[in-house]
C-alpha cells in the first residue's frame, strides 16, 4: 500500500481524533539503507506523520520502526541497526513532543522470529515488537507450555495493524 507522508498523518490525526490508539511505522526501504540515507528517512517520516499531534496526546500514539527491506523477506535489522534507528527517533520524539516524546511507544517489526526477538528485546529503546503473523512467532510452545504461561516471550508485545475503515474523515 503505497501512502504518502501527508495520507498517513491525516489517518493519524483521525485515529486520535475518534479515540484511537495509532501505530505510526516508519522504515527506510533497501536502497535507502545502503546508500546511508536510513536517518533522513526516517526523520521525514516521523515528523510528517506526527505534524499536528498536541504533545499530551504522545501516550496514545505507539512508533514502530519497520524497515521495509525486512518485512517478509526473512532479513531483519541487527540489534544495533535498530538501536541506532530506535534512538534517533526517541530523540526526535523528545524534540517533536518534548517530555510526552517519553511516553511513545518504539517497537521494531520486520521478520521478528523466536530466532531474533531476545536480543532485540534487549536493545536499548525497543518498547516491543510489531509481529504480522502471530502463530509463527509464537509457534506451539504457547499451547504446550508446561507451565501454562508464555514466560519466553514475556516482554513481546503483539498489535495487530489495523487500517482506517470509511467512517473515519481525513
Amino acid at each position: 500500500l503505497l501512502e504518502d507522508d501527508a495520507f498517513v498523518n491525516r489517518k493519524v490525526l483521525a485515529a486520535l481524533k475518534h479515540d484511537l490508539q495509532p501505530i505510526l511505522c516508519v522504515g527506510e526501504k533497501l536502497d535507502q539503507r545502503e546508500g546511508g540515507k536510513t536517518a533522513a528517512v526516517v526523520e521525514r517520516q516521523v515528523r510528517a506523520g506526527l505534524k499536528g499531534v498536541a504533545p499530551e496526546r504522545a501516550g496514545d500514539i505507539t512508533l514502530a520502526y519497520e524497515p521495509v527491506w525486512a518485512i517478509g523477506t526473512g532479513l531483519n535489522a541487527t540489534p544495533k541497526q535498530a538501536a541506532e534507528v530506535h534512538a534517533q527517533i526517541r530523540k526526535l520524539l523528545m524534540e517533536l513532543l518534548r517530555e510526552g516524546g517519553r511516553g511513545v511507544r518504539i517497537l521494531y517489526g520486520g521478520s521478528v522470529k523466536p530466532e531474533n526477538s531476545r536480543e532485540l528485546l534487549k536493545t536499548p529503546e525497543v518498547n516491543g515488537l510489531l509481529v504480522d503473523e502471530v502463530h509463527e512467532a509464537i509457534g506451539d510452545r504457547a499451547a504446550h507450555d508446561e507451565r501454562g504461561d508464555l514466560h519466553a516471550l514475556h516482554r513481546l508485545l503483539f498489535f495487530a495493524q489495523v487500517g482506517l475503515r470509511a467512517g473515519f474523515e481525513f
